[in-house]
């Protein structure tokens, strides 16, 4: 009798816990549907972040530029939204429409809204780093990070342009080079233009227009690795550049007048790349 009586208890709780999987698999199955509705809607009525044309953006600069020499500028104290400012936008627009051959102008007011508002973001980010005497050091880390990209971008080119002279193991060493992104890219110091530098710097241009950057050193890097970027920017003057790219490119030299960099390296340096003197 007790062994019937254990079993049929063992039997109850059986069914118990079952019953209690089962609500809560429905609860789980419930929970993953709001889910999906949650995330549907969030699609539905979240707008796609659009990069802004490049054309447009120098157009309204422009513009803007044209108002403020008349007296007429964005009040960086006031809010974007201030009716003050929003006249400046409503200028804007109505100059690029009207300015647009046939009065057929491709870009939206919205568009133009969005470009008049990320000036107004940029120039009011500039007037507080003036204040706060970070202006010209942000301008400098803007222009090197901007020569950065630009190499980067050349180098990515290279890899991938069927011209250049690379061997199997120099296209996969400088694909590893590329992978570290712009952080595995030296600075650029700015151009030489002393005329006192010792460093006879002046004497090697090609011409009397022709500037020279030197290049932070970075103590980390090995020879190896020194020498397939070397060979990349080698190859993309003499095999990918287009002739006017050749003409307008800076020469870009090293001495013993650089300036040796403290930056570590990035995170994702392979062993290779380290100089480990």
């Amino acid at each position: 009798m007790k062994v019937t009586a254990q079993l049929e208890l063992c039997q109850e709780e059986s069914a118990k816990k079952d019953q209690l999987i089962s609500q809560l698999t429905q609860q789980n199955h419930k929970l993953e549907e709001q889910i999906r509705e949650i995330k549907g809607k969030n699609q539905t009525t979240t707008p796609q972040k659009t990069k802004t044309d490049p054309s447009l953006q120098t157009n309204v600069k422009v513009v803007i530029s044209i108002k403020s020499a008349v007296g007429y500028a964005y009040d960086h104290t006031l809010s974007f939204e201030h009716p003050m400012n929003q006249g400046i936008t409503d200028y804007v627009i109505e100059e690029l429409k009207k300015n647009t051959g046939g009065g057929q102008c491709k870009y939206s007011d919205q568009d133009i809204t969005r470009a008049c508002a990320m000036y107004f973001a940029n120039q009011k980010r500039d007037s507080q780093r003036k204040v706060n005497g970070t202006f010209n050091r942000h301008r400098s880390t803007c222009k090197s990070n901007n020569r950065k990209r630009k190499k980067h971008e050349e180098r990515t080119q290279t890899l991938k342009d069927s011209r250049v002279s690379l061997t199997k193991e120099e296209r996969q060493l400088g694909q590893q080079v590329v992978d570290l992104g712009i952080d595995g890219m030296s600075s650029d110091e700015d151009p030489c233009e002393d005329e006192n530098d010792p460093s006879d710097l002046r004497k090697k241009r090609r011409g009397p227009d022709q500037k020279m950057w030197k290049v932070k050193e970075y103590p980390w890097r090995s020879t190896k690795m020194t020498t397939i970027i070397d060979k990349l920017d080698k190859e993309f003057i003499e095999n990918v550049a287009s002739p006017a790219m050749k003409r307008a490119r800076w020469t870009v030299i090293r001495d013993s007048t650089c300036t040796v960099s403290d930056k570590k390296p990035p995170q994702n340096v392979q062993a290779w790349m380290l100089n480990l003197d």
